[in-house]
């Protein structure tokens, strides 16, 4: 990170600075939503799918139809294997701390 950039090896190395990098990332989304907007935000599942793959992985999916973000599409993952991984991974550990 000595030159401000932050690589997937330093994430995998350092999970406490990659749940707070996710948390901040998140935590920015909420509140730069539009309270007016007609659409509820990302859930926390497209937030997260977002973090870790990028927005156009909850963009709809041409395999699985409009109402599918990519990451979810399991007819033609595209690539989005790891996140909808990360996805799982990091909501089974956020439903444990909810209990």
């Amino acid at each position: 990170m000595a030159d401000g950039w932050i690589n997937q090896q330093e994430l995998c190395d350092n999970p406490d600075l990659s749940i707070r990098l996710a948390a901040a990332y998140i935590a920015d989304r909420e509140k730069n939503t539009d309270p007016n907007a007609t659409e509820p935000g990302l859930s926390l599942t497209s937030q997260l799918a977002a973090y870790n793959g990028g927005d156009r992985a909850v963009g709809p999916s041409a395999d699985c139809g409009d109402k599918v973000p990519r990451y979810q599409c399991c007819t033609n993952p595209g690539g989005y294997a790891e996140t909808q991984d990360y996805v799982n991974t990091a909501m089974g550990v956020y439903n444990a701390y909810n209990q």
